[in-house]
């Protein structure tokens, strides 16, 4: 797997976990889902508490985003 950028934004977490945008806006309102630094341009996730979710909770992390 490619290393990619230390942070995420929307696009990006979505296509890590394998869903849409809209889904990851969903997951963002539960208890539990990392905390997003908000940015001008919008939310960013630091890559590897993405994928320590996605281990957490039994998902797969689908590929680099």
């Amino acid at each position: 797997m490619t290393v990619g950028p230390p942070v995420v934004g929307v696009q990006g977490a979505a296509r890590m976990l394998g869903i849409s945008p809209q889904r990851l806006h969903v997951l963002r309102g539960r208890e539990g889902f990392p905390a997003a630094t908000e940015l001008e341009s919008g939310p960013v996730w630091y890559r590897h508490h993405i994928v320590e979710w996605a281990k957490s909770t039994g998902r797969e992390v689908r590929g680099d985003a």
